[in-house]
């Protein structure tokens, strides 16, 4: 259930087919409030797995590691590079956890010091994972 465009639960063992990465990209982009607008999202999800969209006619095409039904979490720093590549006073922040399972956002500075005195949770950037 979706609650806020603004905030994201992920559980990062959510990857059933295809479609699941089409929505991961998209809402990516919907926590972005529009500083990355995407144009023809596609995704692959076999033994191997992709995704591809546009951004002004840019287009992008990454190649994702298939570990069961659990999502490449690369697409999430990917995203984050992307965002801090335009100009765009937005940046993904994700909540500390040992889980799997997290929080992410995609504040501004601004906003994201109003959040910092509403909750005591605990958010920091994405940061690589290899």
């Amino acid at each position: 259930m979706q609650v806020s465009t603004g905030v994201w639960h992920v559980d990062t063992e959510c990857i059933y087919d295809a479609s699941d990465y089409v929505k991961v990209v998209n809402r990516l982009a919907l926590l972005t409030r529009r500083d990355l607008v995407l144009d023809n999202v596609e995704a692959y999800f076999e033994e191997d797995a992709w995704v591809r969209f546009e951004i002004d006619g840019v287009r992008f095409d990454w190649a994702l590691e298939v570990d069961d039904d659990w999502i490449d979490t690369s697409i999430f720093e990917r995203f984050a590079e992307l965002l801090a590549q335009c100009p765009s006073e937005r940046r993904f922040l994700v909540s500390e956890s040992s889980a799997q399972d997290f929080v992410l956002i995609c504040p501004t500075d601004e906003e994201f010091g109003l959040l910092g005195s509403m909750t005591p949770v605990r958010f920091g950037p994405i940061l690589a994972t290899n």
